[in-house]
């Protein structure tokens, strides 16, 4: 709220625009005393509402997958996920829009689909925006949800309830292997490695899953391989000792280097 606060005082632009997924996947999470709130910051300033969404099927499969990743990370299948009371509010984009408007005192809102004209063109529209023939396409995408399998073996693991720190290396240790460009997986990997203790946690948690269908099966072999490699490599034997010395594993934290897709 500051942030918002800031910019409707000090801007000169006569329209503030916040963009954000939060205001619409998050919206049956607020309390009316947050909503009250932001309508009083917004004032006598009129809110127009511009969602945009894209094919269901696909949208629901993404927030799924997210709902996997984030922590705790849910243990439910795609048909179950979707069943759930939240999902099924956010699936039905009418009543959707019709609460939104309500809740933000909006005048109007205007709910386009991607795949019928794309967004560009009908938020420039919205927005009463002219003299812009085209609009520049992102060269490069960022925070692309992760392989169906990967998601596979880390919603199996989210049933073993491992610990916070433990769960989060694991993400470090798969973005290591896979090389996402999923945000969450780059900001773990960003954080730290996980240690020599925590490698072996997650090789016990991984083949603690069971039976499993063979891609996420392969997926995990190739966790467990490099799992080893890494231990070989952080415990090295030093043959003038007899004995074994285990390399520090630096955190890459202060570095923010993220992951190239």
């Amino acid at each position: 709220m500051k942030g918002v606060r800031q910019a409707i005082e000090n801007s000169p632009a006569p329209t503030l625009l916040l963009s954000t997924e939060g205001l619409s996947n998050h919206f049956y999470s607020f309390t009316e005393d947050s909503l009250r709130n932001l309508r009083a910051e917004f004032g006598s300033i009129p809110v127009d509402l511009f969602l945009c969404v894209r094919n269901k099927e696909k949208w629901l499969r993404s927030l799924w997958k997210e709902g996997v990743i984030a922590f705790p990370g849910t243990t439910l299948g795609f048909s179950e996920y979707c069943a759930l009371p939240a999902i099924r509010a956010l699936s039905d984009w009418p009543k959707l829009a019709k609460d939104m408007t309500a809740a933000f005192g909006a005048r109007e809102f205007r709910l386009v689909a991607l795949e019928d004209n794309g967004w560009k063109e009908p938020l420039l529209d919205f927005l009463h925006v002219s003299g812009m023939q085209e609009v520049p396409d992102t060269q490069d995408q960022f925070n692309v949800s992760v392989s169906n399998e990967l998601i596979g073996v880390l919603r199996h693991l989210n049933k073993q309830r491992l610990e916070p720190a433990t769960r989060l290396m694991f993400l470090s240790l798969a973005q290591e292997k896979f090389r996402t460009s999923h945000l969450t997986f780059q900001n773990a990997y960003d954080w730290a490695s996980p240690n020599r203790a925590q490698l072996l946690e997650i090789k016990t948690a991984l083949k603690a899953l069971g039976p499993l269908p063979k891609p996420l099966t392969d997926l995990r072999n190739q966790l467990i391989w490099h799992i080893n490699k890494t231990l070989r490599e952080i415990t090295e034997p030093d043959a003038s000792k007899g004995d074994h010395v285990t390399a520090k594993v630096a955190n890459r934290g202060a570095r923010g280097e993220h992951s190239k897709a």
